[in-house]
């Protein structure tokens, strides 16, 4: 009702900020110190919300970015090879949409995430 977010891209379940001021007010709604935690679980959401039926692919984009930029906060072995998976499969959209600097980057990150032991314990992925 408001204007601070509009209806946009492929879906109509997809919003986005009406403008970059209004994110960024939004963002220091969260304190400091929350940020990373809620960037993590929102990032978690959005992941398990784009591996169901009704999941689209701008939901795997945000979810890596979001989950990329909080890694440091993914101790769990199972969740870090997770995070790795999502990697791959943001990195083969973007491949896609012609993006290869994204998708070496999603690579980059998936690779971070791996055991020093994947070629051994992980070498499919």
């Amino acid at each position: 009702e408001e204007g601070l977010l509009v209806r946009g891209g492929k879906s109509a379940e997809e919003y986005s900020f009406s403008h970059d001021r209004i994110e960024e007010a939004a963002r220091s709604l969260v304190p400091e110190e929350d940020r990373s935690d809620f960037l993590r679980q929102v990032g978690l959401a959005l992941y398990q919300r784009a591996c169901s039926e009704d999941g689209e692919d701008w939901m795997f984009f945000t979810a890596a970015r979001h989950l990329n930029s909080t890694s440091s906060l993914t101790k769990d072995g199972e969740e870090r090879l997770n995070l790795a998976n999502l990697n791959l499969r943001t990195a083969e959209l973007s491949v896609e949409l012609l993006a290869f600097s994204a998708a070496a980057d999603f690579c980059k990150q998936g690779i971070c995430c791996l055991p020093d032991d994947m070629w051994k314990s992980q070498y499919k992925l």
